[in-house]
C-alpha cells in the first residue's frame, strides 16, 4: 500500500503557548512507512484542512507531498527516530515552534 493520508488533531490549546519537542508513538509501526506533523498557516488554511476531512467517505483526506494546505512541519518520524527536540543548531538551545490558542495540527501518515 502507498497511501498518504492527513489527519487533523486537536492538541486542546486554550492559551498561545509553544512547541519545543514532537514524538510520535505509531500502534502499528510495520505499517507506518513515515509520519509528518504539520500546523497550518493560518485559521483559513486549518479551516480547508477540516473542510477535506471526510470528504471522500474515509477517515482524513488524501495528501501527497504536503499536508495540501499552507502549513508549516513541525515534527517528523521514521522508524527508529528518536524524539525531535527543536534546538538551535549553534548553542543547542532549546527553541520552539509558536502555537496559538485553538490551532489544530495535521498528522500526515505514509502506509
Amino acid at each position: 500500500l502507498d497511501d498518504y493520508r492527513c489527519f487533523i488533531l486537536d492538541p486542546g490549546i486554550t492559551e498561545d503557548t509553544t512547541i519545543t519537542a514532537v514524538q510520535v508513538l505509531p500502534d502499528k509501526v510495520a505499517e507506518v512507512h513515515h509520519v509528518i506533523v504539520f500546523k497550518p498557516n493560518s485559521d483559513e488554511a486549518q479551516a480547508k484542512a477540516e473542510a477535506k476531512a471526510g470528504a471522500d467517505g474515509r477517515p482524513g483526506y488524501t495528501c501527497f507531498g504536503s499536508a495540501g494546505v499552507p502549513s508549516s512541519i513541525v515534527g517528523l518520524w521514521a522508524p527508529g527516530a528518536s524524539p525531535v527536540e527543536h534546538r538551535d543548531a549553534d548553542t543547542g538551545q532549546l527553541l520552539g515552534i509558536p502555537m496559538e490558542k485553538g490551532r489544530k495540527l495535521i498528522l500526515q501518515v505514509h502506509y
